[in-house]
């Protein structure tokens, strides 16, 4: 015996009135991602951070600043390879276009991670020019470019970069600001110790080499098509052949 018309309306009304009431839970849930995914990464739940925010980013693609928290969200997962965290933070980035209020604060964190992480210095830097002609008060802009171009040979071309940053800089903080001058003219070879250290260019397996021939034959190795670290390279080899 088929039910009777009543009976199949109200079952197709009541699953109606769950649909409708799941969809309203899931919207809600997803409207709500972008601050659950913050609670959540105050705890290091990075995973679960991600996916609460990947349902908030279907909602809301353009949010600019939603895409520099998941970038952030993948950077901070250390129970992840770089080789994983580092493409997925970049794509996120490059979700961020140029005319968007925090473009320059995007391209900065692009230049970061293809610096710091990926040992790329020509896209960093291409980033981070990018990202002072969008902010040409960003002080960390000129600090990292600056480290950019010292740690590929280009020490000299720094000075116009440096009182540029120097202005920048806090009263308090200017003292600092000349002696890393200082050093990165005078003693360009360890001005950036610290920062080799940071990048993995002198640990124990590459000690046989100078630290600057590991520095730039990682950099060859990262950007093959560039000349940058080919040149680099050539001009320290140079170098040495005429001590």
């Amino acid at each position: 015996m088929r039910p009777a018309p009543k009976l199949v309306r109200r079952i197709l009304l009541a699953a109606m009135i769950v649909s409708l009431a799941w969809g309203g839970y899931e919207l809600l849930r997803r409207q709500r991602g972008f601050a659950h995914a913050t609670e959540l990464a105050q705890f290091g739940l990075w995973q679960k951070a991600r996916s609460a925010l990947d349902g908030y980013l279907e909602l809301h693609p353009s949010d600019a600043e939603a895409r520099l928290l998941m970038a952030e969200l993948w950077i901070s997962d250390d129970q992840l390879f770089s080789d994983v965290t580092a493409p997925a933070a970049l794509k996120q980035l490059s979700r961020i276009p140029p005319d968007a209020p925090l473009a320059s604060t995007a391209r900065l964190q692009e230049a970061k991670i293809q610096f710091l992480i990926q040992h790329r210095p020509v896209a960093a830097e291409a980033s981070l020019r990018s990202a002072i002609l969008r902010d040409e008060n960003s002080l960390e802009a000129h600090l990292l470019l600056c480290k950019v171009l010292e740690m590929t040979a280009r020490y000299h071309q720094t000075e116009t970069l440096f009182w540029q940053a120097y202005d920048l800089s806090p009263a308090e903080q200017r003292p600092v600001r000349l002696r890393e001058w200082y050093m990165s003219q005078f003693f360009p070879r360890t001005a950036n110790d610290d920062l080799d250290r940071q990048m993995g260019f002198t640990d124990a397996e590459t000690a046989t080499l100078p630290v600057e021939a590991v520095r730039y034959l990682r950099f060859r190795e990262t950007e093959p098509h560039a000349p940058l670290g080919r040149a680099a390279l050539a001009r320290w080899t140079d170098s040495r052949a005429r001590a």
